[in-house]
């Protein structure tokens, strides 16, 4: 099987050619953990191969996991946003290529674009708070999980971070 480093994966997916949805350009965003591809129609995720203490996304197989996870989950607040998994292939001619035939090398989570003044994070930021999510769903949806005194609680590969003064709550 062929290998290919994070940084030919990420100088792969910054290219627009390479999209199914033949978008106009790529926006990237790297995070701590991962890089995220933003075009016209789209945004595209990939985990960083890290290891740290509360998550291992070292493995293709751990990263897979983890994927799976946080589209099951967070399609419970967003189930318009995440459209899915996406594999990251290499054809028998040895190119990369998104979800088409071939070894898979990684995996991408395929959410909708969003316009930007659209994000949470510009939401809190405007102080724009949305009816479309009453505190009853947000209640209900944090209480699904277990919050330990260490802050941290795994749950399906997915790592939670918390602290209840000691208490375990859900």
């Amino acid at each position: 099987m062929l290998q290919y480093s994070l940084e030919e994966k990420v100088d792969f997916l910054s290219q627009p050619s390479v999209y199914p949805e033949c978008p106009s350009q790529v926006t990237i965003h790297e995070t701590h953990m991962s890089w995220v591809f933003l075009n016209d129609q789209h945004a595209y995720k990939l985990k960083k191969p890290v290891r740290h203490v509360i998550l291992n996304y070292s493995t293709l197989e751990a990263r897979a996991k983890s994927y799976r996870e946080e589209v099951r989950l967070i399609r419970r607040l967003a189930e318009s946003v995440y459209v899915g998994l996406v594999p990251l292939v290499v054809d028998n001619s040895g190119v990369l290529n998104i979800g088409n035939e071939g070894c898979i090398v990684d995996y991408l989570v395929k959410m909708m674009g969003l316009a930007e003044e659209n994000m949470l994070d510009q939401a809190i930021k405007h102080y724009i708070v949305s009816e479309e999510l009453p505190q009853p769903v947000l209640l209900a949806f944090y209480r699904s999980y277990r919050i330990t005194n260490f802050g941290f609680t795994i749950l399906s590969g997915v790592a939670e971070v918390g602290y209840d003064g000691g208490n375990t709550m859900g």
